[in-house]
């Protein structure tokens, strides 16, 4: 004779194994949805920031081809003045690339401050390992950990103070290059005329 099969009892494994079928699982927090606004809005700006590549680039070609047009123009039409215009056309996209610079840096501020927010409150439920979004600190601690100092390197995210990112933009290689060395072509070619251009 069959043995019924017991039913199960509201706390064993049973019952939590298999629930009732109107029952449904809490669907998984996405990027973009409205219960985690931060991680949406940290990804946003991280696209903005990444857009200014293509700008930054664009204002470099620009330079480049202009200013070498206006040097190559000055011998040609054995113009002076033209090395000065070279010149002067390549301080402006130096100037525009600085200026284009420190709107990118002001997202930067923001992005940290998402950072730190989501670390502490992550290690606030889970002390000590404490987790979170860390594109830019992660970028500036690099050098520690890239030279075999990572004891050195803290995990948790700090915010930004002072940025000589933004407060000199003007100054930083990857800004002032090209346009530096057409400013300065433009500049001494004038100054000491060479070729002796009228």
């Amino acid at each position: 004779m069959p043995v019924p099969e017991s039913s199960p009892t509201p706390g064993s494994t049973a019952a939590t194994a298999n629930p009732p079928a109107d029952v449904k699982a809490s669907p998984p927090i996405a990027v973009g949805s409205p219960a985690n606004p931060a991680s949406d809005e940290y990804y946003a700006i991280l696209r903005v920031i990444s857009e200014y590549g293509s700008r930054f680039l664009t204002i470099k070609g620009w330079s480049v081809t202009l200013s070498l047009a206006g040097l190559g123009l000055a011998f040609v039409e054995e113009k002076r003045w033209l090395l000065l215009l070279a010149a002067a056309s390549a301080l402006g996209f130096w100037i525009v690339e600085a200026l284009a610079k420190q709107h990118q840096t002001r997202y930067f501020g923001r992005m940290r401050d998402i950072e730190v927010a989501t670390y502490k409150a992550s290690e606030s439920t889970n002390p000590n390992c404490g987790s979170s979004p860390q594109i830019d600190w992660a970028w500036h601690t690099a050098g520690d950990k890239l030279h075999d100092n990572r004891r050195n390197a803290p995990t948790a995210p700090i915010a930004h103070g002072k940025f000589y990112l933004y407060t000199h933009p003007f100054v930083l290689p990857w800004v002032y290059l090209p346009h530096v060395l057409a400013v300065g072509a433009g500049i001494l070619l004038f100054v000491f005329n060479p070729t002796n251009l009228a």
